[in-house]
C-alpha cells in the first residue's frame, strides 16, 4: 500500500475511534496536562456517553442546570438559572457522575443565562453551520454558558450571523473564535 493510502487508512481509523467514543479521547486527563489545560475543563465523560449526554441527564433532573466545569482554581463551577437550586444540582450531579465528583466544600454556583438543554438544542441546530465555508467548529462552551463557533477568519462572521437567524439560534448565546484554517497534521 502506498504511503498516501496508509495515511488515509490511519486517518479513517482515528475518525472512527473518535465517533465511536463520542470524542471522549479528548476529554480525558493525563499527567502531562498543564494547569491551563485543566482550567475550564469539563468533567470527563464515562463509558460511551458523551459529556453532553451526561450534562443533559443532570439538566433533566434540574432544568436550571446550565453546565459545569473545573475552573482555574480547581473548583467545580456550575451554572444555574436559579442559584437557590444548589442542593438539587449537587444531588443531580452526584447521581449522574458519582458522589466522589462533588468536592467536600461543594460546588461553586454561577448565575447562568441558558439551561443546558436549551444550549444542546441550539448546538444540534448549529452543527449545520459546519457546512459553511470558513466555519471550523461548533461546541457548547460549558465554561461560558454559551455556544462557541470557530471561524477560520472573522470575515465570515456576518454570513454566519445571518445563518444563526435562519436556524433560530440567538446571536447573544454564541461566542465566536478565530481559529485559523484547519490543517491536517503532517507526520
Amino acid at each position: 500500500m502506498s504511503k498516501l493510502g496508509m495515511t488515509l487508512v490511519l486517518i479513517s481509523l482515528v475518525i472512527l475511534i473518535m465517533l465511536t467514543n463520542g470524542c471522549s479521547l479528548f476529554k480525558s486527563s493525563s499527567s502531562h496536562e498543564t494547569d491551563r489545560d485543566k482550567s475550564s475543563a469539563p468533567i470527563a465523560a464515562k463509558d460511551s456517553q458523551t459529556i453532553d449526554d451526561l450534562f443533559a441527564e443532570v439538566a433533566k433532573q434540574v432544568p436550571s442546570f446550565g453546565g459545569m466545569f473545573i475552573d482555574s482554581q480547581g473548583n467545580l463551577s456550575v451554572y444555574l438559572l436559579d442559584p437557590t437550586q444548589k442542593v438539587e444540582a449537587e444531588s443531580a450531579i452526584a447521581s449522574v457522575f458519582g458522589r466522589d465528583r462533588i468536592p467536600s466544600d461543594g460546588i461553586r454556583v454561577l448565575q447562568g443565562e441558558y439551561g443546558f438543554l436549551q444550549l444542546k438544542e441550539w448546538f444540534d441546530r448549529a452543527n449545520a453551520l459546519l457546512a459553511l465555508p470558513g466555519v471550523t467548529l461548533v461546541d457548547i462552551d460549558e465554561s461560558k454558558n454559551r455556544l462557541k463557533i470557530g471561524l477560520e477568519k472573522l470575515d465570515a462572521l456576518n454570513r454566519v450571523e445571518q445563518a444563526l437567524v435562519r436556524i433560530n439560534v440567538p446571536r447573544e448565546a454564541v461566542n465566536f473564535e478565530e481559529t485559523g484554517p484547519i490543517e491536517p497534521k503532517k507526520s
